[in-house]
């Protein structure tokens, strides 16, 4: 009898173990399958605007973005179009700003010259190499006009407005001479009257 209980559990645990090892495959076979985890696609690339700008100490962003990239050549990094840059302001020497506000001074003399001499004068200036010297350029130079600007213009004019010394030209009736020919220059003397003299 107790032979027959031996091998009855010898049995019953032969079966219970095969149970066991053949059970896992049984299983899977009789279950439904677990859905697989949905794949994650990849985030979509950061457009270059859209990255953070770079951190560095001391400058602001926009200084930052002044600096050019590192792909840059670097001759190429100056892409600037030169038509749109300010003008670069040369400085005047002291003699050039000197001459440049005893002009706006003259502009007065200048206003009047235009307002009532434009039937006789075409132009008026003064002299490149002298700037105390008022060049006038007459369509005529004869006696009577050289009188007229000698009182209405040089006389009571032309010291007060830093000239020295007034000539007048007319235009050069020979081609081969210069386009302009002197006719006349006055000068005042020491009690400031202005004198004119024919060339």
């Amino acid at each position: 009898m107790a032979r027959a209980i031996t091998v009855f559990l010898i049995v019953i645990s032969s079966a219970f173990a095969g149970y066991r090892l053949l059970s896992p495959s049984f299983r899977h076979t009789n279950t439904v399958a677990p859905s697989p985890e949905p794949v994650k696609s990849a985030p979509p690339p950061i457009h270059p605007s859209e990255q953070a700008p770079p951190v560095v100490p001391g400058k602001s962003s926009s200084e930052i973005a002044a600096l050019p990239s590192e792909n840059q050549a670097e001759g190429t990094r100056d892409t600037q179009n030169p038509d749109s840059a300010p003008p670069v302001t040369v400085p005047l020497t002291r003699q050039q700003e000197t001459n440049k506000r005893i002009e706006a001074e003259r502009s007065p003399l200048y206003n009047y010259i235009r307002s009532h001499f434009t039937d006789l004068l075409v132009g008026w200036e003064p002299s490149p190499s002298d700037p105390a010297t008022l060049d006038l350029y007459a369509t005529r130079a004869t006696p009577t006009e050289l009188n007229r600007l000698l009182t209405a213009l040089i006389q009571p004019y032309a010291s007060k407005f830093g000239f020295n010394h007034v000539r007048i030209f007319t235009a050069s009736e020979s081609s081969e001479s210069q386009a302009w020919a002197l006719q006349a220059e006055a000068t005042p003397d020491s009690d400031s009257n202005w004198h004119a003299f024919a060339k």
